[in-house]
């Protein structure tokens, strides 16, 4: 059979070559490339050398992968014993499981923040029985029992008065997934989460306040601005007083999944307050003052929290020399080894600077906040000011009418060039 396919064409000798080996044919043709010229034996010595070191290979790695997924599945074993053993260990002696009466309670136990006394254990917890309003406290390391707190620990987190009242049919829920951009799962979590925040409002319906509303900005709703006023009206509530399931799901589905036009349409409705169909040069100047305001109000809360926190850190170490705070040698001239007497004094100099930084008095922090009251907020407001005029002025120049009125098409226009037009949507976050 060889030698009469000698004489044939490579092709056919190759597919006879690969028929009597069974070995693929794409080894074969890599073979008589190296064989050029040798004999038929040759060719087939080197096949199937070429094979043979393949299938060597191959069951080093299937060994490596079997050996590698015996080892995955032993560590796998282990740390599920392990963690059994250790969950088994941790008794909490004097509590007892308020949903199935374990006693003692054995594991994790959950402690809920805002009963004065119930517990739950890992099995109760996690079937989700209890008012999911309340929040609670994972304990691994049992608590000395006279040491367990008899009382709320927190206040309620979530202001809502129907949690668990509400509830959604599958009609329902194919309905607004054609209004909004969330699945079926999503809009069931979702629901839950609006009960946590709603209350009854006329007709007995289930919805969500402006009082709540502002509730859920945290500091930045502490006082009502037209930022939050126009977010509730336009994106949430669309032309009630208050916020139903409905308008949650499409203010969250705008917010989150959007599009530019979508965002466009909602920031347009936003800086027509009066509903005009055009806008004023003061109106969009206002909205983005507003805008530069809420980031402001941002920026300065983000900056005291890091204060607290700087200063929580230096008292933390009050039992050691302020010193200790450097790691790193302090430089000197180059070239020239600072004597004993400088390296004394510039150390000296450095620490006092740190400490004063660090040991404010009251009245210092109240000095710098005057500064930033009477000089740098000011200085900040007049360059704010300048550059918003800026943006307004180009904006109107090439997108208003001859009235100085930026109609619907020309604001949507303006949105593709200066996004700061859109900015004001998402300065609040998503909020829920």
């Amino acid at each position: 059979a060889f030698e009469a396919a000698i004489g044939a064409s490579l092709t056919t000798w190759t597919q006879h070559l690969a028929k009597l080996t069974s070995i693929p044919t794409h080894l074969v043709e890599r073979a008589i490339l190296f064989a050029s010229g040798a004999t038929v034996a040759s060719i087939i010595y080197l096949v199937l050398s070429e094979s043979q070191i393949i299938h060597q290979h191959r069951l080093k790695v299937e060994a490596a992968e079997e050996g590698s997924s015996k080892q995955t599945v032993l560590s796998l074993l282990y740390s599920i014993a392990k963690d059994s053993a250790n969950r088994e260990g941790n008794v909490h002696r004097g509590i007892s499981c308020n949903n199935c009466g374990q006693t003692p309670l054995a594991g994790v136990r959950f402690k809920c923040s805002n009963c004065i006394d119930y517990d739950l254990c890992e099995a109760c917890e996690a079937a989700d029985g209890h008012d999911v309003r309340h929040v609670f406290l994972k304990i691994r390391m049992p608590v000395p029992p006279l040491l367990n707190p008899r009382r709320a620990l927190l206040k309620p987190l979530y202001p809502g008065t129907c949690p668990n009242s509400l509830g959604i049919s599958w009609e329902e829920i194919k309905i607004l997934r054609n209004r909004c951009s969330f699945t079926r799962v999503e809009i069931e979590m979702l629901l839950r989460q609006f009960a946590t925040l709603a209350t009854r409002v006329e007709g007995n319906q289930a919805a969500i306040t402006r009082h709540v509303f502002q509730q859920c900005l945290g500091p930045l709703g502490h006082s009502e601005n037209i930022i939050s006023s126009r977010v509730f009206d336009v994106v949430f509530a669309r032309g009630q007083d208050f916020i139903t399931f409905e308008n949650f799901l499409k203010g969250l589905s705008d917010i989150l999944k959007g599009t530019h036009a979508t965002k466009a349409q909602l920031a347009f409705q936003g800086y027509d307050v009066a509903g005009k169909g055009w806008l004023s040069w003061d109106e969009v100047h206002l909205m983005l003052e507003a805008h530069f305001d809420t980031n402001m109000r941002h920026v300065k809360e983000v900056i005291d929290n890091l204060d607290e926190e700087l200063i929580g850190k230096f008292d933390a170490a009050d039992d050691k020399p302020v010193s200790s705070l450097f790691t790193a040698a302090i430089p000197s001239a180059a070239g020239v080894a600072p004597s004993k007497e400088n390296e004394e004094s510039e150390t000296e100099a450095a620490i006092a600077l740190v400490t004063r930084a660090a040991l404010a008095s009251d009245a210092a922090v109240e000095g710098q906040e005057q500064w930033h009251r009477q000089r740098l907020n000011p200085l900040i407001a007049s360059i704010s000011s300048e550059a918003l005029q800026q943006v307004v002025d180009g904006i109107f120049s090439q997108f208003a009418d001859q009235d100085k009125r930026l109609q619907h098409d020309g604001f949507l226009a303006a949105t593709q060039v200066e996004p700061l037009l859109l900015a004001w949507l998402d300065v609040l976050g998503t909020i829920f």
